[in-house]
């Protein structure tokens, strides 16, 4: 996986590890490195399959950022609807929890 774009933007990202093991994981759904200035963590995103698409977005291992309530996840998904970016619904993740992002974005896009 090309991570031009999170090495640009993230220079000092101490996941790119986890961001690797995704890719592979997930390496049927086309996953890129579509990371930008605007976003507060490295971001993934799949191919659009049946109009729907996934993007990912891998924490800080040493210094994680937490979510409004506190909490920091290793991996937030939102599952989106159309070209728009409109959250459809989304689900955090551990690294441990690998196979079960791979079962629910393999249900999701189908």
């Amino acid at each position: 996986m090309d991570l031009t774009k999170l090495n640009k933007y993230f220079p000092d990202f101490d996941n790119t590890l986890l961001v690797t093991r995704i890719a592979q994981e997930l390496k049927d759904y086309d996953i890129i490195d579509a990371t930008d200035s605007m976003d507060e963590l490295p971001r993934l995103i799949s191919d659009e399959y049946n109009g729907k698409f996934v993007e990912i977005f891998v924490n800080y291992n040493d210094n994680p950022i937490n979510d409004t309530s506190g909490i920091h996840n290793d991996i937030e998904v939102y599952y989106n609807v159309g070209n728009s970016f409109t959250e459809f619904d989304s689900k955090e993740y551990s690294m441990t929890r690998l196979n079960e992002l791979k079962e629910d974005m393999k249900e999701y896009l189908s």
